[in-house]
């Protein structure tokens, strides 16, 4: 089945990502009852609509609407993304290390794994109750500057710092 959620993107590769989540999608729904089946598509095809209007208004770039398409067809999936509680196990003997064990050669060793690190930033959640309907690491804060820019500046003086 051909997703019309392509016409809401310009480039090949994002149409190819949306036809990619749908056949997905609708691989998972065939495990269904075709009447649950069909409530749970024609509710994709009700809500992401609606959802990618609201990207275009803000001009949202292709990358923003297919993973609003990824994340809403999750959603009504019934993916949540969260982690039951009785899920996690406690951690194993072993799994900490004690701080005295440790050595005396931790900023070396911290430094060397610098080259190792990612960073996970998380931000509030306030931005879409306050009105925002686009990306919110694009909300000018300081002049000209975004919150994506105040981040990438915290990333490049870490590394400066510590390279």
């Amino acid at each position: 089945m051909q997703v019309k959620f392509t016409d809401w993107v310009s480039s090949e590769a994002a149409k190819k990502a949306i036809q990619i989540l749908w056949d997905r999608f609708l691989e998972t729904i065939s495990e269904l009852d075709d009447e649950t089946a069909g409530l749970v598509t024609n509710r994709c095809l009700s809500i992401i609509p609606n959802h990618l209007r609201r990207l275009a208004s803000i001009n949202a770039p292709d990358i923003i609407r297919v993973q609003a398409i990824s994340m809403l067809l999750q959603y009504v999936l019934g993916n949540r993304g969260l982690i039951d509680f009785l899920d996690i196990e406690p951690l194993a003997p072993g799994d900490l290390i004690p701080y005295e064990t440790l050595g005396d050669n931790l900023e070396l060793v911290g430094k060397s794994a610098l080259n190792e690190v990612g960073f996970l930033k998380l931000n509030g959640g306030l931005g879409t109750t306050m009105g925002c309907l686009g990306p919110k690491s694009a909300i000018p804060v300081d002049g000209s500057r975004a919150f994506l820019d105040v981040i990438a500046d915290q990333v490049s003086h870490f590394r400066s710092t510590y390279n």
